[in-house]
């Protein structure tokens, strides 16, 4: 369920033989994984998302930049303790003449939402994309004709709901497999509707590319916030810690986020 992701035939038409010439190359990609498992371990004391407790010092003590700060860094935190693993794998598996799939491609190098789902978690991201989105866009596209709007919102805003539920039934991951959803649903807008106006020469500019990756990682970020604290996400703290996110500090609204968060019962 972690991945790197097979399917069926593409493992079992597979023959696992030792072939010394794999012994170097399957050696270094173990190792590289254990060093970015090893790195994600230093920097987990660090970060307030990555136990309840300091998650709700973080609360208690917040600062706008600190908190966006230590969200993106949950994100890194993440990307090397999984594709670390992943990397294991794929060495562990090299070792026995099995190829499997890469599952990172550099994620923080996205410039749009699309492109990152395209860089994270790709096995992933391809059974999703054969397993739900294709099919539901499919079964839409023959009920309400293939130019209806609500193909370009329900089939990714269901399937990233999918893939929230994919890492556990929780409010938290629920929220974050939404968010990303919303955000695939908007990009896909802003290339048909406003980007196609802008001028060339902008959307060529550094100034537009750092710009989108600005927005890009700040809305991953956000949503981070709903994966975490590690391993049981909790509605009511990434609420409020998204609050703080935003500079909204008051006992009133503690109280509107806590009072909201025990309505949901996941």
């Amino acid at each position: 369920f972690s991945g790197p992701i097979l399917r069926a035939d593409e493992y079992l038409s597979q023959t696992p033989a030792y072939m010394r010439s794999n012994v170097a190359s399957g050696l270094a990609r173990i190792t590289l994984g254990a060093i970015k498992v090893l790195a994600s371990q230093l920097i987990q004391g660090l970060l307030p998302l990555a136990s309840e407790a300091a998650m709700i010092e973080k609360i208690q003590t917040p600062t706008v930049f600190g908190a966006w700060g230590f969200a993106f860094a949950a994100g890194v935190w993440l990307f090397l303790n999984f594709s670390g693993f992943s990397d294991i794998c794929i060495g562990l598996a090299k070792l026995f003449n099995v190829t499997v799939p890469e599952n990172f491609n550099n994620p923080f190098a996205a410039r749009d939402i699309t492109d990152f789902w395209r860089r994270w978690h790709m096995t992933l991201a391809a059974w999703l994309r054969t397993c739900i989105y294709t099919p539901v866009a499919r079964g839409l596209g023959n009920r309400l004709g293939q130019q209806h709007f609500m193909l370009q919102i329900l089939p990714p805003l269901i399937t990233m709901l999918v893939c929230g539920l994919w890492h556990g039934v929780s409010s938290g991951y629920i929220v974050w497999g939404g968010l990303h959803g919303v955000g695939l649903v908007l990009h896909q807008g802003w290339k048909s509707t406003i980007a196609p106006r802008l001028p060339s020469g902008f959307k060529a500019s550094t100034a537009y590319e750092v710009m989108a990756w600005l927005i890009t990682h700040a809305y991953i970020s956000l949503a981070w916030v709903f994966f975490f604290p590690s391993p049981s996400p909790s509605l009511k703290l990434s609420l409020l810690y998204m609050s703080r996110m935003f500079g909204l500090v008051s006992h009133e609204i503690d109280m509107m986020i806590t009072n909201f968060a025990a309505l949901i019962p996941l």
